[in-house]
């Protein structure tokens, strides 16, 4: 079996670069021979990462133009970083295609709500990639996620700004929340966001703890609730790097809750 070097992949895709009519050639007569050839996770990975880098190509290469570039050398072996072997060309098509379809589906979906005036939020509301690949075994939102990409499609076209007037130079977000419990009061937030927890709502009951727990660190209700919206989260939750975040709350909750000696904190 032949497995295929991050170097010859990267040559051979970029124009201009030391040696490409050479690795073209070489992926050309593999991809034409009798024997499939191999690729390996940890080499493909470091082929989209060097060819989509800005700053050792200009321009670079989108991911989606790189892993179009990869099926249309027909590799016939893949061994991915998750998941089951792909042991024939239509295979390994099938994976490397579907994951451009999917990107550039968002992409475009993204570019043309921002043309079309709409700002962040919305665009991450609405978007969503096409049913048919959403479904695939490989493109589910395990590790990665749909808005994941939307956050940095928008970052690469828009930005920083979410297109709130008061999110430009805005005040601190402890500032914020001590002012909104000063006018709400704290009770009636927490107990608000009990209501919403129950209702199913746990994002925006957890936006509201979240104010009473920055106004008043000393707030073992809002701790405890804190806590206990995303556990119900976590264990909801598909999405591998959300999960840990939000395991990541519950402990510290518990370490307020609990006091630095280990023993009964916050109250």
């Amino acid at each position: 079996m032949i497995a295929l070097d991050t170097n010859i992949l990267v040559t051979a895709h970029r124009r201009g670069t030391a040696h490409h009519e050479q690795a073209l050639a070489l992926l050309q007569a593999l991809s034409e021979g009798p024997a499939p050839y191999a690729l390996f996770w940890p080499s493909l990975y470091e082929f989209l990462r060097v060819v989509t880098h800005h700053r050792v190509f200009d321009p670079p290469s989108t991911t989606a133009e790189a892993l179009e570039a990869i099926a249309a050398k027909s590799p016939g072996i893949l061994l991915p970083g998750h998941g089951h072997p792909a042991t024939n060309v239509a295979a390994v098509n099938e994976l490397l295609l579907t994951t451009a379809a999917y990107l550039r589906s968002i992409h475009d979906q993204v570019v043309e709500r921002m043309n079309a005036g709409q700002w962040l939020e919305q665009i991450l509301d609405e978007v969503e990639p096409p049913a048919e690949l959403a479904a695939k075994p490989w493109l589910q939102p395990v590790y990665g996620h749909p808005q994941f990409i939307i956050h940095g499609v928008w970052r690469q076209y828009g930005g920083w700004w979410d297109g709130n007037p008061a999110n430009f130079f805005p005040a601190q977000t402890q500032a914020q929340a001590e002012e909104i419990v000063r006018v709400a009061g704290a009770d009636a937030l927490l107990n608000r966001a009990q209501q919403l927890a129950e209702s199913g709502d746990l994002p925006l009951a957890c936006h509201l703890v979240d104010w009473v727990r920055r106004a008043e660190p000393d707030n073992a209700k809002a701790w405890q609730l804190w806590a206990d919206l995303f556990e119900r989260r976590a264990s909801g939750e598909r999405n591998m790097m959300a999960r840990n975040t939000f395991r990541v709350a519950v402990r510290e909750a518990e370490t307020h809750l609990k006091g630095p000696s280990g023993e009964e904190g916050v109250s």
